[in-house]
């Protein structure tokens, strides 16, 4: 998994359904971005490798403490962004830590990442668009791609 906080911005947030009142299972292992799933208690999870994601991790850091890790904590609360999403990603949010090239499919990965390859069941989407530089700090810019993510069992063409 990455080491540093990637860029994962949805750029249709009023198209994507929010549900709130949610909370991660477990420390260090759920950020903004990543592909999740509810677990029987209720909670969100990372996917693993061919898991059917539920939507994306999506959380304000509403703890008082200054958080010192993008990695939410045990019971912290967290949004799922879940529907029909369109997002700029870069390369942090990847198994293979590249950008894929345009029309790719994509899969759920380990981490909750998003892989080129994979199963049926973990299919989340498709890349529309790639190399597309966004402005990021400090003073710098990043490669990304626009992916379109579907989690409410419809098909994409």
């Amino acid at each position: 998994m990455a080491t540093t906080v990637g860029y994962f911005q949805i750029i249709n947030p009023q198209v994507a359904d929010w549900l709130g009142g949610l909370t991660a299972n477990a420390a260090d292992t759920l950020r903004n971005g990543l592909l999740a799933k509810l677990n029987s208690a209720g909670k969100l999870v990372v996917c693993s490798a061919d898991d059917r994601s539920s939507g994306i991790a999506w959380s304000n850091r509403t703890k008082v403490y200054a958080p010192t890790s993008a990695y939410l904590a045990a019971d912290e609360e967290v949004t799922l962004a879940t529907g029909h999403i369109r997002a700029l990603v870069d390369s942090s949010f990847f198994y293979t830590q590249t950008l894929p090239g345009f029309a790719a499919l994509l899969y759920t990965a380990a981490g909750g990442l998003m892989d080129t390859n994979g199963a049926a069941a973990g299919f989340v989407g498709k890349v529309i668009k790639t190399s597309e530089d966004v402005r990021d700090l400090p003073n710098t810019t990043k490669t990304v791609v626009m992916v379109e993510l579907e989690f409410d069992g419809r098909n994409m063409v």
